[in-house]
């Protein structure tokens, strides 16, 4: 990693990205998790698969995005010391211990802020997890939108916002189509391989929060890619 004396931003701050089984919050079920976070001098990275909940609903389409089979997700661990020191990545946890995986790695590493490309969608599952499993739900509200900061440069630099239309019938809505996918090509990354991947997805996330903040590349996966600088 380059730039460690510039990190002051993103103390303390997770950038959680989590493919589920249903775009629904409340009913789906989180299929994996990806955390990584800035601290002491390294980044610190995190990612588990887990078991749908029983009557969790399912959406083919959904699985289809993050590439997994329902006979995957309900691979249990089979490690001989069971799930506390599995090192299969591979393996699927117990829905219950969401709650205890994001809260450890929080308090371990002292994230008080969740961060991610439109993070009410990962924060709502985690809230409804939290309320599922009766557990203290200590996840601000407060999130970090890589699309909210995206958006403001945007603005700053006079650049247009991408829209597409969404129709009902005969009337047709104007929507904001600013994807992760735009705004990485405009910063120089590269385009997010599919399927998609939970940790993946977070370390694609932190590297265009560095860039659009500290306006340089940081993660070494990423140096390859010269920045652009057209909205920076």
């Amino acid at each position: 990693m380059q730039g460690n004396d510039l990190m002051d931003y993103l103390d303390g701050v997770a950038v959680v990205d989590l493919e589920a089984t249903s775009l629904n919050t409340r009913k789906g079920a989180i299929a994996s998790v990806g955390m990584v976070t800035f601290r002491d001098g390294e980044l610190k990275r995190y990612y588990r698969v887990f078991r749908p909940f029983r009557g969790a609903k399912i959406d083919k389409s959904a699985l289809a995005v993050c590439g997994f089979t329902l006979n995957e997700l309900n691979r249990k661990c089979d490690c001989k010391d069971g799930e506390d020191n599995c090192k299969v990545l591979e393996h699927a946890h117990s829905p219950e211990r969401v709650c205890s995986y994001v809260s450890e790695f929080m308090h371990e590493n002292q994230c008080h802020t969740i961060a991610g490309q439109n993070p009410a969608f990962d924060t709502g599952y985690l809230h409804a997890y939290f309320e599922r499993y009766k557990r203290f739900d200590f996840i601000s509200h407060r999130t970090i939108d890589l699309h909210s900061i995206g958006y403001g440069h945007l603005a700053s630099r006079g650049m247009k916002v991408p829209v597409d239309h969404a129709r009902d019938g005969k009337v047709s809505y104007v929507r904001n189509d600013f994807s992760a996918t735009k705004l990485y090509r405009l910063i120089g990354m590269p385009t997010e391989p599919k399927p998609h991947n939970a940790l993946t997805g977070a370390l694609f996330e932190f590297e265009a929060f560095c860039r659009l903040i500290y306006k340089k590349p940081v993660l070494e996966e990423f140096k390859m890619y010269k920045l652009r600088t057209e909205i920076l």
